[in-house]
């Protein structure tokens, strides 16, 4: 089990991008498939977590930026088809921010965790470890 979950974790850092778009791609139809009345913004994180994870800042922002909005679209495209009301506008917005804030810690956390990496590859050699 633990040879599959390494597989996997370096088939994931080696295609971040397609990781990441396929697992948006597929919570976006989960979303599109419950329709209006339940929303999954909790679950567009975990494509924003691989991306930022793997320090592909960019999409991580636009994924944060452009899942939500998709959102919007389904709103007013597929279910509402007259118009959109100030609060779907309101939730997004939070949506945005708070999947945006989101990148921005996994961010910081990725790169604080490399660089204690680092340090601790520095210091074995230092003192002749293994």
């Amino acid at each position: 089990m633990k040879e599959f979950s390494k597989v996997l974790l370096d088939m994931v850092e080696r295609h971040t991008y397609l990781f990441s778009i396929v697992t948006a791609v597929f919570f976006l139809g989960v979303d599109l498939l419950t329709g209006k009345d339940i929303e999954f913004p909790l679950l567009f994180a975990i494509p924003i977590a691989l991306a930022a994870w793997q320090l592909k800042i960019r999409l991580g922002y636009s994924l944060a930026i452009a899942l939500p909005l998709m959102r919007v679209g389904f709103v007013y495209f597929l279910w509402e088809k007259v118009r959109i009301d100030f609060h779907v506008l309101i939730n997004t917005l939070i949506n945005v921010l708070a999947l945006a804030l989101y990148t921005y810690l996994i961010v910081r956390a990725s790169l604080q965790r490399r660089r204690l990496e680092e340090k601790v590859k520095s210091l074995e050699e230092e003192l002749g470890c293994k």
